[in-house]
C-alpha cells in the first residue's frame, strides 16, 4: 500500500531483483535498433563485438542508479570492459536497419539506425556480465534508448550447429 485516502504518499523500499540463473548458451534479440559507437564512429553488423553493447550497457546502467536511486553502482568498471573484449560472439545474425525520425526543436529529419537481428553467446562466460544484461531488457542500451531504440530480449539458444559460419558474417 502507497497511498490512503486522505493520507500521503509513501514509496516502497526499492526492490532489487535477482536475475534467475544464466543459461549455458543465450541469444540476445536486438528488437530495436542498437546504436553504439566505437570511437567516433557506429557499429556496423561486421564490426561488432559484445564489449560495443558492454560497455555502453554498464555506462547505462550505473547512470540510472545514480540519477534515480542516488547510489553509486560499486563495479569494477575498467576490470569488466576488458574481460567483455576477451567474450566472443558465437554466432550472429545481425543487419543494419535504418530509422528516420523528425525533430521539431531541429526542424529536420535525423537518421537513427542502428544494429537488429540476434547474437548467440555463451552463457558460461557470461557470469560476470549476466546480471547487467538480464537488467539491459528493461533498460535499453546504446544510443536513443529514451526513443526506445537499444531493446533487446535474451532467450536460451536452442543450438550452436552453424555456429562457426554464422560466426564469420
Amino acid at each position: 500500500m502507497i497511498w490512503e485516502d486522505g493520507g500521503p504518499l509513501t514509496s516502497p523500499d526499492p526492490l532489487v531483483p535477482e536475475p534467475p540463473p544464466a543459461p549455458p548458451r543465450l541469444t540476445l534479440e536486438f528488437v530495436t535498433p542498437l546504436r553504439v559507437k566505437r570511437g567516433e564512429h557506429l557499429v556496423r553488423p561486421e564490426r561488432f563485438e559484445f564489449h560495443d553493447l558492454f560497455r555502453n550497457l554498464l555506462r547505462r546502467v550505473s547512470l540510472l542508479g545514480y540519477f534515480h536511486s542516488g547510489q553509486e553502482l560499486e563495479a569494477d568498471f575498467r576490470g569488466l570492459t576488458q574481460a567483455a573484449r576477451a567474450c566472443p560472439v558465437l554466432a550472429r545474425d545481425l543487419h543494419w536497419r535504418e530509422w528516420t525520425r523528425y525533430s521539431s526543436r531541429q526542424r529536420t529529419t535525423l537518421e537513427m539506425g542502428g544494429l537488429v537481428g540476434s547474437i548467440t553467446l555463451d552463457g558460461v562466460a557470461m557470469g560476470p556480465f549476466w546480471p547487467y544484461l538480464w537488467l539491459g531488457q528493461w533498460t535499453h542500451a546504446g544510443k536513443g534508448t529514451s526513443m526506445g531504440l537499444g531493446r533487446y530480449h535474451l532467450h536460451e539458444a536452442a543450438s550452436l550447429r552453424g555456429a562457426a559460419v554464422q560466426a564469420n558474417r
